[in-house]
């Protein structure tokens, strides 16, 4: 993801079509059905589309809640119409769904039970029916964030190469959750409590990963250029004073957070670095297995609830079992103690079965 806006829309992980397809009518004995149709009347419609896509009849989908690390996407095919300017999508699931497609974007959260209709002329989008409200409010930030894409102070985020450029983008991403919130506040009675609470909280999570790369890369660059000026106390100064907005601190104390973890992980690791005084030579920085079990135990520290089980079960799967391996004893001793861990048996249950298929792997 090189800058804001490709973060804002393909955050949720870009979908790949050569994952399993469905019928577009699913039959199962739970869940409600989800319509969506689509009226594209322009002419040059495809210059409205959130992404270029040879297929607009394709949709991927996934249900909300998922323990996956990489879940998988399932997608469906319209094969109702036989023009490419109608499209016609009938789902299944017992909870709410996140979607992609060209038509609707990507990561857009549609509810069971929701029979959308979604006309595309030259005027831009409009939309009818049971939940086009929430999917007019997720677009209508996405198009307002697209918009004002010309005001990134660098062409890409890591493109950073003085206090001034990091500065610049701090204002940059604070206009971009302004704008957003403007949006979000506007929709308040017109959408759920759920969908209301949803959008804000990707939303924010959304510009706070950007947020949090854009300080590492400045933080990087500093650690290249010993003629910056500034101290490890500057550097603990402006971690601090810019990392820990109003929004980004009620984002952190959401402890049912149910969405992907990258923000968080990042936003912890920050923390261990500024424990450190941003030193890479100190051996508990040096040293990868010293670095992963101060990141453990921050987590552990600073977080509850679920949030607080998905960032352990995203460290103890990605850093510890697959990149540190099972021949350190660390690795053993951080298992051991994640296994230990009050609640979420669910989560332990995934972990357990993740180590034992590596542990299969490692040997092969």
């Amino acid at each position: 993801m090189k800058n804001i806006i490709l973060i804002l829309m393909y955050s949720i992980m870009i979908m790949h079509w050569s994952c399993m397809s469905v019928e577009s009518n699913a039959d199962t004995d739970k869940g409600a059905n989800i319509i969506i149709d689509g009226q594209l009347n322009a002419n040059d419609y495809k210059k409205y589309l959130f992404f270029s896509l040879n297929d607009v009849g394709k949709i991927g989908w996934m249900p909300l809640e998922q323990m996956e690390l990489k879940p998988e996407w399932q997608v469906n095919e319209d094969r109702d119409n036989d023009t490419d300017q109608k499209v016609h999508w009938a789902l299944h699931s017992d909870k709410p769904i996140l979607t992609e497609s060209a038509l609707l974007g990507s990561g857009v959260l549609i509810n069971p039970g929701d029979s959308i209709h979604v006309v595309l002329d030259k005027d831009g989008y409009h939309y009818t029916g049971k939940g086009a409200e929430a999917l007019q409010l997720q677009h209508e930030i996405l198009r307002a964030l697209k918009k004002i894409k010309k005001q990134q102070p660098t062409k890409d985020f890591f493109i950073i190469n003085s206090l001034k450029d990091y500065l610049n983008w701090k204002s940059y991403l604070d206009t971009c959750e302004e704008v957003s919130m403007a949006i979000l506040e506007s929709y308040k009675e017109k959408v759920s409590p759920f969908i209301y609470d949803w959008v804000k909280v990707h939303t924010i999570d959304r510009v706070e990963e950007q947020r949090a790369e854009t300080f590492l890369n400045f933080n990087s660059i500093l650690m290249k250029n010993s003629t910056s000026g500034l101290t490890q106390g500057d550097m603990k100064a402006i971690c601090d004073s810019t990392l820990n907005g109003s929004l980004a601190k009620w984002l952190r104390s959401k402890e049912d957070y149910d969405g992907m973890v990258t923000y968080f992980y990042q936003y912890n690791r920050i923390q261990v670095l500024k424990k450190f005084n941003f030193d890479y030579g100190n051996d508990s920085l040096g040293v990868r297995e010293k670095r992963n079990l101060f990141q453990y135990d921050a987590v552990k520290q600073n977080f509850a609830g679920q949030l607080r089980e998905r960032l352990l079960q995203y460290i103890v799967a990605r850093d510890i079992i697959l990149k540190l391996g099972f021949e350190t004893p660390v690795t053993d001793s951080i298992l051991k103690d994640y296994y230990k861990q009050p609640g979420f048996p669910e989560y332990k249950q995934w972990v357990h079965h993740y180590e034992d298929s590596m542990r299969v792997r490692s040997k092969k």
